[in-house]
């Protein structure tokens, strides 16, 4: 993924799952605010850091139950956990994979909330 495409990526984030504004800041960088106006973040990048990336997986598992595993190919994976029809097993579907866990959770991040 081009830094391009990562950076639109942190922008989706910010709008579309944290329910921010992003514009420009005064030298350039990425400034979210609140919908009060309020600066919330410069710089919101949670398809590189995890602890902001924390954050939106948060807002996603507010939506559906969510699983996170790290395969034994070293990728980590995120996604829906489905119940059966009788309560006893689940199964996870729309899953979505990543070298690192903070691109996984705004692959994951973007799918569902595009929808919405």
């Amino acid at each position: 993924m081009s830094e391009q495409e990562m950076r639109e990526m942190d922008a989706f984030c910010a709008e579309k799952v944290m329910g921010w504004v992003v514009g420009t800041g005064m030298v350039g960088q990425q400034v979210c605010r609140d919908k009060e106006g309020k600066l919330t973040y410069v710089n919101f990048m949670p398809s590189e850091d995890r602890s902001t990336a924390m954050e939106v997986l948060e807002k996603c598992a507010k939506c559906r139950t969510v699983a996170v595993n790290l395969g034994e190919d070293g990728k980590f994976a995120i996604g829906f956990v489905q119940r059966d029809s009788f309560g006893l097993g689940f199964c996870i579907t729309d899953v979505l994979e990543s070298d690192t866990l903070p691109l996984a959770i705004c692959l994951f991040a973007k799918k569902l909330f595009e929808t919405k």
